[in-house]
């Protein structure tokens, strides 16, 4: 039988349905409540005095697209981050009027994954902010400003920008704006370094020390062959090395051969030398010779599924790295800062001389013979799951690598690994006088600049002097040190953010001496940025002056030197992406250089190159039919298109 409800019962659900959802939220937000900070003007209640008469909402709210976001176990909303919140409440901004006022700044953060897309779309479909990032954008500036979707910012920075246009003028190398037709515009405000470090860098080579130590032995001679003039005996020849820590996690001077649970596992220091009499390898004759260590440390320890190294599935890196140890440049284009000129190295002798090599390290078994189908992995990531199962004993790998990171005691050939970095050598054994004894010179590395934004037309009918003094106040000494290190221990007494407290966190950063220097050094919580915990605690999401002071990380001497450092040892003057000329060309030169980039790189390079390393191709019979099949795939027109521009900004 069908039971049939009154009218007083079925209000009586509805009432006990809402009944139930209120509860639900009430124990929601009292959940969240630390997630739910109070943003824009500051009320009584906090602690600000009110400003007298303020302008209209409408005028001074802006909203601004970032790069990424922060994870939700910090907060719901970039604008309940702690550096926004402090800037929304108690900072004021010069406006169009002369009156002081605060800045409703809100933010937009893309889906993860999906950047590009979103920039796109939101251009496509005019949605677009005021203000935002163009780190993804893959279109021509030119475009969107002949459209009418995008500002010429250099009346502003004139008028409302004094310390990004100090800095612009402070560092001339900075291509700033952007050809359209006959003018140089500024149509993008651009992410300046006041300082550059080693810690900036993510990734390089890396090998495992230990196993040097483990199966290795003094060298017989020691020869440098940009320093000696003949090799010289080595007094120990053939004598075994020898390694040990010398740090607790306290600090305290130990000696130990074991990575016991106390022991600080980047205090590891040993008596390795390699055969050009260096602590690190320096040369392509130190690679061999460490290489030759690893295949014997492979076949003791009877790891069949490893290898000695691998390289990137095309069979090189479009950065350079190791291909521009055999004479410098990429496979690509780089930058010839001797000759302010944009190259191509694809068919160049330093790339034949680098597949050489490849393809004689190839015969010796030290490359993995599986590289090629490797095309889902970063080249800074490649087989990650053999790499951290202590499989393999030279890769190019992240910073989680290093020390005694991959050590785990479950994992029988990981266990008391030591990780050094290495820097990209220096050929002396492949080619001839042009492409030995040569510092290379492009490989990925920190830009004095990068990262970029346009402001938009929807923020035409706004304040722009408000705007333009709130985004110059991120080039500012004060702004910098908040967006990028966070609230000193005065700054949060003062505020009491509630995301610093959940934490634990009394201050993000002390200033501190070292080396007769003074330098941030963060809380402990954030020395390693883990779960991008720093950048939550800091403004960094907001384009500005970056690293306004060097960072002492407390690190030991051994992992700076060993391995940090290593990293840094040359400069990449020929990595195009530190120019920002790379972004400035014309429409219609964007648009044809992407189609050639595809048909010489996708299309061609990825498929042949590979086949040289393996052999299946000949350097000597193949390599000609291989450079006049470039050449008619035109990166010439690219060529001319960088070389005109930079032509043109000599000639201003």
């Amino acid at each position: 039988m069908k039971r049939e409800f009154s009218p007083k019962q079925i209000m009586q659900m509805i009432l006990v349905c809402f009944l139930l959802v209120a509860v639900v939220y009430i124990f929601y937000r009292a959940d969240h409540a630390e997630l739910s900070q109070l943003n824009g003007p500051v009320t009584a209640s906090q602690g600000a005095a009110p400003l007298e008469n303020e302008s209209d909402p409408a005028l001074r709210s802006f909203t601004y697209l970032l790069d990424k976001g922060e994870s939700t176990e910090y907060y719901l909303n970039y604008e309940d981050n702690p550096v926004m919140r402090y800037i929304a409440n108690y900072k004021t901004f010069e406006a169009s009027d002369g009156t002081q006022q605060r800045v409703l700044m809100s933010f937009q953060v893309p889906p993860a994954g999906k950047e590009a897309d979103n920039l796109s779309l939101l251009v496509s479909t005019q949605s677009y902010p005021d203000v935002m990032s163009m780190t993804y954008f893959g279109g021509s500036l030119a475009e969107l400003y002949e459209a009418g979707n995008i500002l010429d910012l250099g009346p502003y920075i004139d008028q409302y920008m004094p310390n990004y246009k100090a800095w612009l003028e402070a560092n001339p190398q900075v291509i700033a704006t952007t050809p359209v037709g006959d003018q140089d515009l500024h149509l993008t405000l651009t992410g300046i370094r006041a300082n550059l470090s080693a810690y900036d860098l993510f990734a390089g080579w890396c090998y495992r020390r230990d196993w040097i130590v483990r199966y290795g032995v003094q060298p017989d001679t020691l020869f440098d062959p940009m320093a000696d003039s003949e090799s010289r005996p080595n007094p120990k020849a053939g004598q075994a090395f020898s390694g040990h820590y010398t740090l607790d996690k306290d600090g305290n001077a130990i000696e130990s051969a074991a990575l016991e649970a106390n022991v600080n596992g980047d205090s590891w220091v040993d008596d390795v030398i390699f055969p050009s009499g260096h602590t690190d390898p320096i040369y392509i004759s130190d690679w061999e010779w460490m290489f030759e260590i690893f295949e014997r440390a492979l076949k003791e320890q009877g790891i069949a599924d490893g290898y000695v190294t691998s390289v990137y599935y095309p069979g090189f890196n479009l950065n350079g790295d190791l291909v521009s140890s055999f004479g410098g440049g990429c496979p690509w284009l780089w930058y010839d800062a001797e000759h302010n000129e944009v190259k191509f190295g694809g068919d160049s002798d330093t790339f034949k001389t680098y597949l050489a090599c490849m393809n004689a390290w190839w015969n010796r078994g030290w490359i993995d013979k599986q590289f090629a189908e490797r095309s889902g992995d970063m080249y800074y990531k490649i087989d990650d799951v053999t790499v951290r199962s202590g499989k393999v004993g030279f890769w190019q790998g992240s910073v989680s690598t290093l020390g005694s990171r991959i050590s785990n005691a479950a994992l029988p050939y990981t266990e008391g690994a030591v990780v050094f970095g290495a820097a990209n050598p220096i050929n002396d054994v492949y080619g001839g006088p042009e492409q030995q004894l040569k510092i290379p010179d492009t490989f990925f590395g920190t830009a004095k600049y990068g990262g970029s934004v346009v402001v938009t037309d929807k923020a035409k009918e706004k304040d722009l002097a408000l705007l333009f003094h709130w985004l110059d106040y991120f080039y500012t000494e004060e702004g910098a040190m908040l967006s990028n290190y966070g609230f000193s221990a005065e700054q949060q007494a003062q505020l009491q953010d509630a995301t610093y407290l959940r934490f634990g966190v009394d201050a993000a950063y002390t200033l501190v001496e070292r080396d007769g220097q003074q330098m941030v050094r963060f809380h402990d919580l954030l020395k390693v940025n883990d779960g991008n915990i720093r950048t939550a605690m800091n403004g960094s999401r907001v384009t500005g002056l970056g690293s306004p002071m060097l960072v002492d990380y407390g690190d030991t001497d051994t992992y700076v030197q060993h391995c940090i450092g290593q990293w840094d040892l040359y400069k990449p003057t020929g990595f195009m992406a530190l120019y920002p000329f790379n972004h400035q060309l014309p429409v219609n030169a964007v648009q044809s250089n992407n189609k050639v980039y595809s048909r010489i790189v996708n299309e061609y390079m990825y498929v042949q190159v590979p086949q040289f390393i393996t052999g299946k191709k000949n350097l000597e019979s193949d390599w000609d039919t291989y450079c006049a099949d470039l050449k008619k795939r035109g990166y010439q027109k690219v060529l001319k298109s960088f070389n005109e521009l930079l032509q043109e900004s000599d000639a201003e």
